[in-house]
């Protein structure tokens, strides 16, 4: 299974398991016999990574040279004056867990964080690690992710249960930001649920007031063949959640969009974006089946962030999320010369060091 479907599968699955509150005795667990992820294989051997969450088919390594041709490397851009702002940073849950209990190890990202992605961690106890996270940072703002697709096929809206729980156990409210709708792998979906429209009626009323729509660079070109992940149709029903969303993600790991092929793809939805004046989110992974080896991710979300900066992109309320699938080096966040290290709290911490950071 790959990162994307495993990812998609565990918050369809664990978001709608186990009523919560943990007042009636009810538990909510992820990862219990209803579970649809297999994990009978360990996620860092060659099977479970036998294709990247971006796409088998069309998207394996993203140094495959059959994919893209490697990224022109760019030097860094000139130092950021003081009206500058930097994209938003936020960090998922899903990956994390080894951030946790450690947090003299990451002071920097830990203090300067923008917010939350939410995407639940796996294990029984998930809801736990998630009380963890979210105290061990210096923000409560909580974006939610939800797949309206699985394997292709449709799944409907999911209820705010799962993040309901935290909130019990935690002692905290979180400052509900918005949800990002994912249905890269079927765009046509989104005519199941009802449109923008219809994820507005749903999630509004639990306290979101923001539709992103997440997609894959593949969805938007032709360039690159990815049966996995379909091109949106003129007049589809994805098209039409593309232009009538309160944001617009893309998910592109590394920086193969700053390459042949993909760069298409990308940048052709942060153009709408640009052009429609809505904010925009880069969604950077780290996947085993990538092919760099868990070495290196920093150099690459570097290059990705300077393409894009370079090309005078970036807007204020623009966001850029960091997922681990594969225990990608957590920690430490600096270097012993105090430079950001290629760990995800040193790639976290050096994102947020790019533009003064907003009061």
């Amino acid at each position: 299974m790959n990162p994307r479907t495993l990812l998609s599968a565990l918050l369809v699955a664990g978001i709608a398991l186990a009523a919560c509150g943990t007042s009636g005795g009810d538990t909510l667990e992820i990862g219990g016999s209803d579970d649809p992820i297999d994990r009978s294989v360990p996620a860092d051997t060659p099977d479970a990574a036998s294709a990247s969450r971006t796409g088998a088919p069309g998207f394996t390594s993203p140094v495959d040279a059959r994919n893209a041709v490697p990224a022109r490397r760019l030097t860094p851009p000139p130092p950021p004056t003081a009206n500058q702002q930097r994209p938003e940073v936020y960090l998922a849950f899903y990956g994390s867990e080894g951030l946790l209990g450690a947090d003299n190890q990451w002071t920097y990202a830990r203090d300067n964080l923008d917010g939350l992605w939410g995407n639940a961690f796996g294990g029984s106890d998930s809801v736990e690690k998630a009380v963890a996270l979210t105290r061990a940072v210096g923000t409560l703002d909580l974006v939610v992710e939800h797949p309206i697709t699985l394997g292709g096929g449709c799944v409907g809206f999911k209820d705010d249960r799962y993040w309901q729980a935290v909130e019990n156990v935690g002692g905290f409210t979180f400052d509900r930001q918005g949800v990002s709708v994912y249905a890269a792998e079927n765009p046509g979906c989104w005519a199941n649920v009802g449109g923008v429209a219809g994820a507005r009626n749903h999630y509004a009323p639990q306290g979101y007031g923001t539709i992103e729509t997440l997609y894959q660079p593949q969805n938007l070109t032709n360039s690159v063949n990815a049966a996995s992940f379909p091109t949106i149709g003129a007049g589809s029903a994805g098209e039409a959640a593309l232009y009538s969303g309160d944001r617009i993600g893309v998910e592109c790991p590394l920086d193969v969009c700053a390459g042949v092929g993909y760069a298409d793809g990308f940048y052709r939805a942060m153009s709408i974006a640009r052009d429609r004046g809505v904010p925009f989110t880069w969604f950077t992974g780290y996947s085993d089946s990538y092919g760099i080896s868990r070495r290196g991710w920093m150099g690459r979300v570097q290059n990705m962030y300077n393409n894009i900066t370079f090309r005078g992109l970036w807007r204020a309320g623009d966001r850029i999320v960091v997922i681990n699938y594969d225990n990608y080096p957590a920690l430490p966040e600096r270097n012993g010369d105090g430079s950001f290290a290629d760990t995800t709290s040193g790639i976290v911490g050096w994102l947020l060091s790019q533009r003064p950071i907003q009061g």
